[in-house]
Protein backbone atom coordinates (compact mmCIF):
# COMPACT_ATOMS: atom_id res chain seq x y z
CA UNK A 1 0.00 0.00 0.00
CA UNK A 2 1.28 3.82 -0.92
CA UNK A 3 1.91 5.80 2.16
CA UNK A 4 0.18 8.86 1.13
CA UNK A 5 2.72 11.02 3.30
CA UNK A 6 3.91 14.51 1.71
CA UNK A 7 7.51 14.06 1.17
CA UNK A 8 9.95 16.20 3.62
CA UNK A 9 11.08 19.74 1.83
CA UNK A 10 14.30 18.57 1.80
CA UNK A 11 13.51 15.88 -0.52
CA UNK A 12 11.92 18.17 -2.95
CA UNK A 13 15.29 19.88 -4.71
CA UNK A 14 15.16 23.12 -2.53
CA UNK A 15 16.97 23.43 0.22
CA UNK A 16 14.28 23.62 3.59
CA UNK A 17 14.98 27.48 4.37
CA UNK A 18 13.83 28.16 0.61
CA UNK A 19 10.19 26.17 1.48
CA UNK A 20 7.66 28.16 2.15
CA UNK A 21 3.96 28.00 3.03
CA UNK A 22 1.43 30.62 2.49
CA UNK A 23 -0.56 31.58 4.92
CA UNK A 24 -3.64 28.84 4.40
CA UNK A 25 -0.62 26.18 4.66
CA UNK A 26 -0.75 25.74 0.56
CA UNK A 27 2.89 24.68 0.05
CA UNK A 28 4.73 27.78 -2.76
CA UNK A 29 3.39 27.03 -6.15
CA UNK A 30 7.09 25.99 -8.17
CA UNK A 31 5.42 27.77 -11.46
CA UNK A 32 4.75 26.32 -14.62
CA UNK A 33 8.29 25.45 -15.64
CA UNK A 34 8.88 22.57 -13.35
CA UNK A 35 6.15 20.66 -15.15
CA UNK A 36 5.33 19.23 -18.63
CA UNK A 37 7.15 16.70 -21.05
CA UNK A 38 10.68 15.61 -20.18
CA UNK A 39 10.20 17.19 -16.70
CA UNK A 40 11.73 15.38 -13.65
CA UNK A 41 11.93 16.81 -9.74
CA UNK A 42 10.44 16.51 -6.73
CA UNK A 43 7.52 18.72 -7.44
CA UNK A 44 6.08 16.42 -9.89
CA UNK A 45 6.04 13.49 -7.09
CA UNK A 46 4.07 16.00 -4.21
CA UNK A 47 1.49 17.10 -7.12
CA UNK A 48 1.13 13.36 -8.15
CA UNK A 49 1.05 12.30 -4.16
CA UNK A 50 -1.31 15.02 -4.05
CA UNK A 51 -3.58 13.91 -7.05
CA UNK A 52 -3.76 10.70 -5.78
CA UNK A 53 -5.12 11.92 -2.18
CA UNK A 54 -7.77 13.96 -3.21
CA UNK A 55 -8.99 11.51 -5.59
CA UNK A 56 -7.66 12.47 -8.98
CA UNK A 57 -5.58 10.11 -10.03
CA UNK A 58 -6.73 6.62 -8.47
CA UNK A 59 -4.45 5.03 -11.12
CA UNK A 60 -1.49 6.23 -9.82
CA UNK A 61 -1.19 4.24 -6.28
CA UNK A 62 -0.28 1.37 -7.85
CA UNK A 63 2.82 3.23 -9.79
CA UNK A 64 3.56 4.67 -6.25
CA UNK A 65 3.65 1.56 -4.73
CA UNK A 66 6.14 -0.03 -7.12
CA UNK A 67 8.56 2.61 -7.48
CA UNK A 68 10.33 2.32 -4.20
CA UNK A 69 13.16 4.83 -4.46
CA UNK A 70 10.44 7.68 -6.16
CA UNK A 71 12.68 8.34 -8.98
CA UNK A 72 9.82 7.15 -11.55
CA UNK A 73 6.90 8.75 -9.67
CA UNK A 74 9.21 12.05 -9.89
CA UNK A 75 9.04 11.89 -14.13
CA UNK A 76 6.35 13.59 -15.68
CA UNK A 77 4.11 11.61 -17.99
CA UNK A 78 0.93 11.01 -19.89
CA UNK A 79 -0.67 9.92 -16.91
CA UNK A 80 0.10 13.20 -14.57
CA UNK A 81 -0.69 15.07 -17.55
CA UNK A 82 -4.18 13.10 -18.30
CA UNK A 83 -5.23 13.82 -14.06
CA UNK A 84 -4.38 17.46 -14.24
CA UNK A 85 -6.67 17.75 -17.37
CA UNK A 86 -9.42 15.86 -16.19
CA UNK A 87 -9.09 18.06 -13.34
CA UNK A 88 -9.12 21.35 -15.33
CA UNK A 89 -11.89 20.38 -17.49
CA UNK A 90 -14.18 19.49 -14.17
CA UNK A 91 -13.58 22.81 -13.27
CA UNK A 92 -15.31 23.74 -16.19
CA UNK A 93 -12.26 25.18 -18.48
CA UNK A 94 -12.91 24.97 -22.08
CA UNK A 95 -11.38 21.54 -23.57
CA UNK A 96 -8.67 24.03 -25.82
CA UNK A 97 -7.50 25.80 -23.13
CA UNK A 98 -7.03 22.47 -20.46
CA UNK A 99 -3.38 21.95 -21.70
CA UNK A 100 -2.62 19.74 -18.34
CA UNK A 101 -0.43 21.82 -16.61
CA UNK A 102 -1.08 23.09 -12.93
CA UNK A 103 -1.81 26.97 -12.67
CA UNK A 104 -1.41 28.73 -9.47
CA UNK A 105 -5.07 28.67 -8.68
CA UNK A 106 -5.18 24.63 -9.44
CA UNK A 107 -1.79 24.14 -6.86
CA UNK A 108 -3.87 25.89 -4.26
CA UNK A 109 -7.58 23.93 -4.62
CA UNK A 110 -5.51 20.86 -4.20
CA UNK A 111 -4.51 21.98 -0.79
CA UNK A 112 -8.03 23.11 0.32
Amino acid sequence: MVALSIPAARSLDRPALEWGRDTEGVPDFPGHAVFGQGKSNGWILLLRLRLVIKGWADEQKSFLDHDYDWQATRQWDNQLHAAVVRIQLAQGLPERQADGIPTLELWRQLWT
